[in-house]
């Protein structure tokens, strides 16, 4: 299991990402971060061996077009509990990015039913043995935002953080993919997948993002260093679908084998958010990227 911790206060960790993306609404598919107002009244999850069943019902009883601003929490989800269904339009918002915490077994949050709309921002993913957040074809009248957050540690045959279903769309931005293992793919699309400003490290797998034979993919601006697989983007035989052939991210060659030993290179001025991971004791990875002077 890898534990994120953060040793910044929400201020640092703000002007960190600032220093990196610009600012947060530079991704026009992200929302705006929560104002003061609403950080002041973001709503508390019971630190208590129930606290993930309160997260779930309050998240699946929610009046749809609900924003919901949660205040810092760490829940721990047990293998027999159920993952969080969303099946109406809801907007789920960490008051402080990257501080609220789901870890356990499972698949954390599955989409369903045309009515589905998911926004999430600033939630960190750890620790699902299913696909962390699942965007189902049954889902796919909507698209889907996923915004400053983070997935570590996550393991499944296929797309260890996130799914997405035939005909289903999905945003995704600023977000972090580290330590992931999937046979197939950390982000699996077989529809349509939007993903930039955001960084892949040291996940396991065949490719960072792979594509099926009906997924459309648009990468821009992303960092992938350190990966064990051999591709950044492995697109499937059908590879007309896809926007980029060739995709503009931080290597340039996000369809061509990637070169680890040039991530590792290019990994410290690209990738400099301060992170602390804890590393499993079979493998032994390079020294995570730091930040320039």
């Amino acid at each position: 299991m890898y534990l994120l911790r953060s040793r910044y206060s929400f201020v640092t960790k703000a002007l960190l990402f600032a220093a990196i993306y610009g600012s947060l609404s530079s991704v026009t598919a992200c929302p705006d971060p929560p104002t003061k107002t609403e950080k002041r009244r973001c709503e508390s999850i019971p630190n208590n061996n129930d606290s993930y069943t309160f997260l779930k019902y309050r998240i699946q009883f929610a009046s749809s077009g609900e924003k919901i601003i949660f205040c810092p929490f760490n829940v721990k989800k047990d293998k027999k509990d159920r993952p969080i269904i969303i099946s109406k339009e809801i907007e789920i918002v960490c008051s402080d990015i990257g501080s609220c915490v789901i870890d356990g077994p499972g698949s954390h949050i599955v989409t369903k039913t045309r009515k589905a709309k998911l926004s999430v921002q600033g939630f960190t993913f750890i620790g699902a043995t299913e696909t962390s957040v699942s965007i189902d074809e049954s889902s796919s009248a909507k698209e889907h935002v996923i915004c400053s957050s983070t997935f570590n540690g996550n393991t499944s045959k296929k797309g260890a953080a996130i799914q997405v279903g035939k005909g289903a769309s999905l945003v995704v931005g600023q977000s972090d993919f580290i330590y992931n293992d999937s046979k197939i793919g950390t982000v699996v699309t077989d529809g349509s997948l939007e993903i930039s400003k955001s960084n892949f490290e040291y996940n396991d797998g065949s490719a960072a993002i792979y594509g099926g034979a009906s997924a459309a993919i648009d990468s821009k601006d992303n960092v992938f260093a350190n990966n064990n697989g051999e591709w950044n983007i492995l697109y499937a035989k059908d590879a007309s679908n896809n926007k980029n052939k060739k995709d503009k991210d931080s290597d340039n060659q996000a369809q061509s084998k990637t070169k680890k030993n040039r991530n590792k290179n290019n990994k410290t001025e690209k990738f400099q958010k301060i992170k602390e991971v804890k590393v499993r004791p079979t493998k032994s990875p390079t020294v995570p990227p730091t930040v320039s002077p």
